[in-house]
């Protein structure tokens, strides 16, 4: 089970969630037969935003619960019963009210959030990350410190399922934002390291190793390279042999040193063969300085330690690489394998139009570029144009 660093407090997010959901609430039309008996109603509901207010939630949870069984239409009262379930650790009863909210008023981010950080505690990752990211999606209504302790969940929840990159995405719109960022610096650093996915079961030395690689990581999303660089040698001095350094290292060195970089990541995998990420990265470079052969062979090795859901890159990435060898036969085989697993990639198409090219195929090299040039014009102005074999 996962826990945030810092526990959200709901006193605050129920004030945030009454907010949206009561316009919600009032805006929204109710049958005459759920509107009960003013006084019973109306009483009830009084009590219960007075025990939230003075903390007391199993007589809130109470009075929540009879007023919701007069007005089961109640938005404000059905995310607040949610988030007072939460807040005394009652998951899954909290997973039960806040799905039940969130059907209600499907459009309050942090009612998603909310269920989404109930689903983690409970033990059902799959459905809390795909709350969380619905959450992140609507918005927060201006709470960055509710934001920041759902995209912290979010991330450990991605670390758990070795997705270290999406898990790195979830933080970085945290900078410039968060001013202490001790919270979030262990994570973080994890990412980084690209290895043992679970916070909970760090032991002293790699919480230590952690923090420092977030540090440096910190420093770069805050455009403070000297800073970074500094913790990023102090990671390396220290703990040069320690799993995921020489990746972290690599990682930071790879816009500037690729040799230095290629170095790292050859160390990394030589001190730890399953160590995927470091595989894909170093075949990555070899490929970049016409080594394909040696790009070739990396893959190969990739392809039998890294998880099935990063399989479609290492095709792409394999097919590029046979490209590059002049073997246009087998680059075509595996880029379809890419296409299937990535159709949204235009990367993909523009190797594959490449390949086609390559093959005399002129019609589906035509098609595929026009494919790559569609795709390109989707994902705006920030496109990063893929390398030519």
């Amino acid at each position: 089970m996962f826990t945030s660093a810092k526990p959200v407090r709901v006193a605050g997010i129920l004030v945030a969630l009454s907010v949206l959901s009561a316009i919600l609430n009032a805006a929204a039309p109710r049958p005459l037969s759920q509107v009960p008996p003013g006084a019973d109603f109306e009483t009830l509901a009084r009590q219960a935003r007075e025990a939230v207010d003075a903390a007391r939630l199993p007589e809130a949870i109470d009075a929540y619960t009879r007023a919701l069984a007069i007005r089961p239409l109640w938005v404000e009262g059905a995310f607040n019963l949610g988030g007072a379930l939460y807040e005394l650790k009652r998951y899954p009863e909290a997973v039960k009210a806040l799905e039940r909210a969130t059907a209600l008023a499907p459009k309050v981010g942090l009612g998603w959030a909310l269920l989404g950080l109930s689903e983690a505690e409970a033990s059902q990752p799959q459905p809390a990350l795909r709350h969380l990211v619905k959450a992140e999606e609507i918005g927060f209504d201006s709470n960055l410190e509710f934001e920041t302790s759902v995209r912290l969940q979010a991330a450990r929840l991605l670390l758990r399922a070795s997705d270290y990159d999406q898990a790195y995405l979830q933080l970085t719109p945290l900078a410039k934002r968060v001013e202490n960022a001790s919270l979030l610096l262990e994570t973080l650093g994890l990412c980084v390291l690209a290895t043992n996915p679970r916070p909970e079961n760090l032991q002293d030395r790699r919480k230590e190793i952690a923090k420092l690689a977030g540090t440096a990581a910190w420093a770069g999303l805050n455009n403070h390279p000297a800073e970074s660089a500094a913790s990023y040698n102090r990671l390396f001095e220290r703990y040069g042999d320690d799993p995921g350094v020489h990746y972290a290292h690599g990682s930071f060195l790879i816009n500037t040193d690729v040799a230095a970089a290629a170095a790292e990541f050859q160390k990394e995998v030589a001190a730890n063969p399953a160590h995927w990420p470091s595989l894909l990265l170093l075949a990555s470079l070899q490929s970049k300085q016409g080594q394909a052969a040696q790009a070739i062979r990396t893959l190969e090795r990739a392809m039998k330690v890294a998880p099935v859901r990063v399989l479609g890159v290492c095709h792409l990435e394999l097919g590029r690489a046979q490209l590059k060898s002049g073997n246009g036969a087998a680059a075509l085989k595996e880029l379809l394998i890419a296409e299937r697993s990535l159709p949204e990639s235009a990367d993909v198409h523009f190797q594959l139009s490449q390949a086609y090219r390559r093959a005399g195929q002129r019609l589906e090299a035509n098609r595929e570029l026009a494919e790559f040039e569609r795709l390109k014009a989707r994902q705006g102005p920030l496109f990063v144009p893929p390398e030519k074999p």
